[in-house]
């Protein structure tokens, strides 16, 4: 069902599909009255049958689009993936599709005249429904009006006469206007949610080096999975002799020089870890699903010895000091404005001292014996 697109704007756009619940309401009980009103008419079994599948159908799909719903909005806390929601809609789509699709073309196959204006208008209804709400999925939406019409476009051309020749071609055109609207409307929605995302990724990434800020940091510490057994670790570092290469070589050659600090931070971060600048030359790294407290300190000396090698500024060669300073806890002990004071409180001590790396708490080696070793 899913043709090339950004993993994020996927999940948006898959996400819109559970947010049709009236139409889908609506629909399911046209299908219904229609259908109930046209099989008791024509005493036709197969009428019947097909206006409660697309009853049945068009129910399921609002449960599903309700539970859809609490899923997107409870942070996704089943083993349930976009690409599964996706699935469910498309086939329980394509139920309501072929109920309508048969209804239509079964009522065509009978002289009532009065019948077919209902069934034209079902078929109507129903393929601008899916033009306008689910055409953010368009090879659902192209595959569900194509079963919805091409049987009423059959069995009303086959009736024989020239107007209902005409309404044949009626349907055909009005079938592929439809494609070309669920086209129109894809690009739309897509081109409106990647904004909307570039938004909200400025809002929260550090301009210059495109690392998070602080919103970020915050919202990406508040997120961590919290796995038993494992501690995150909170590095806060600033750069000692930054203003004097500012001074010297100019802000370009100082902007240049933060860039280079984010890069390298990324380099040693592992998928789940957090790089973030929080200030001019202040920069604050997490540290994920850590299960061996000596990889915290490990990475530690990994961020100075990194940053502490020189960089090619102006076509000279600059070197910068770092001050770093850290603090773990257990995962489920984990608290963001606690930790962010105990690592920046180590930073500060470890520039007193001449740079370099110091750890917080004092009881560190007490709650991860492994670092003192």
């Amino acid at each position: 069902m899913r043709i090339r697109e950004p993993d994020d704007l996927y999940k948006a756009l898959v996400a819109q599909l559970a947010y049709t619940v009236a139409p889908m309401t609506v629909m399911g009980f046209t299908i219904v009255a229609i259908g109930y009103f046209a099989a008791t008419t024509l005493h036709d079994t197969w009428i019947f049958v097909a206006m409660v599948c697309g009853g049945l159908a068009s129910f399921t799909k609002i449960c599903v689009m309700l539970r859809h719903r609490r899923w997107t909005k409870t942070g996704h806390p089943t083993s349930l993936t976009p690409k599964d929601w996706e699935l469910a809609h498309a086939l329980l789509t394509f139920l309501v599709a072929a109920s309508v699709g048969a209804i239509s073309a079964l009522i065509f196959r009978s002289s009532d005249f009065s019948l077919h204006v209902l069934a034209t208008a079902l078929l109507f209804g129903y393929a601008a429904g899916v033009a306008s709400r689910m055409s953010v999925r368009p090879l659902i939406s192209v595959t569900a009006l194509t079963i919805a019409a091409v049987p009423t476009t059959i069995s009303a051309a086959f009736a024989g006469d020239a107007a209902h020749w005409l309404l044949a071609t009626m349907f055909a055109v009005f079938l592929l206007a439809a494609m070309q609207s669920v086209s129109h409307v894809y690009r739309t929605a897509s081109q409106q949610i990647l904004l909307r995302l570039e938004m909200e990724r400025l809002a929260r990434a550090d301009p210059l080096t495109g690392l998070a800020n602080r919103i970020a940091l915050r919202e990406g510490f508040n997120g961590i999975s919290r796995v038993t057994g494992t501690m995150i670790a909170v590095h806060c570092l600033d750069l000692d002799g930054f203003k004097a290469i500012n001074d010297r070589l100019g802000h370009a050659a100082g902007d240049d020089l933060l860039i280079g600090v984010g890069a390298r931070l990324r380099d040693l971060l592992q998928p789940h870890d957090i790089a973030a600048r929080v200030g001019g030359d202040e920069f604050v790294v997490v540290q994920t699903e850590v299960r061996n407290a000596a990889d915290v300190e490990r990475l530690a000396h990994d961020i100075v010895r990194s940053l502490t090698t020189p960089f090619n500024l102006s076509n000279e060669t600059v070197r910068v000091g770092v001050s770093l300073g850290y603090t773990a806890e257990t995962a489920k002990d984990a608290e963001f404005s606690t930790m962010i004071r105990l690592a920046d409180a180590a930073s500060y001590r470890a520039k007193r001292n001449g740079g370099g790396v110091e750890k917080e708490l004092p009881s560190f080696e007490e709650k991860f014996p492994v670092a003192a070793a």
